[in-house]
């Protein structure tokens, strides 16, 4: 009766660790899926945009941050997925982002779009 008992036992954690393995291994590689889509979105917003109403262009996106070409100021960027924030002095802009070859949208949290065309 002992060893139905120990053996009963013995399965049951092993059972148990093998779903949070499992579960932790979907975890990461979800988690990767979500950091290289993150990445592929990085590498193609690289570049100079404009208002798609103006023919100057008005910031320039580079690996690391943004950089408003009138006013010379430089400011940090993250991308998560589709999402970005773009770290200002005084506030956090925390939008999502649409991207063509050569058009990028940028959308608020309360959905407001602003379209840019690449230079």
């Amino acid at each position: 009766m002992k060893n139905y008992l120990f053996a009963f036992t013995f399965i049951m954690i092993v059972s148990c660790n093998n779903d949070k393995f499992r579960s932790d291994k979907i975890k990461n590689e979800s988690i990767k899926k979500s950091e290289k889509s993150g990445l592929d979105l990085s590498n193609k917003i690289i570049g100079l945009w404009t208002h798609e109403d103006s023919t100057n262009p008005q910031f320039e996106i580079t690996k690391r941050s943004i950089i408003y070409l009138d006013l010379g100021e430089e400011y940090k960027y993250i991308i998560s997925q589709d999402s970005i924030n773009i770290f200002y002095p005084d506030y956090i802009f925390k939008g999502k982002i649409e991207i063509t070859e050569d058009k990028l949208i940028l959308s608020d949290l309360s959905g407001n779009r602003i379209k840019y065309i690449r230079k």
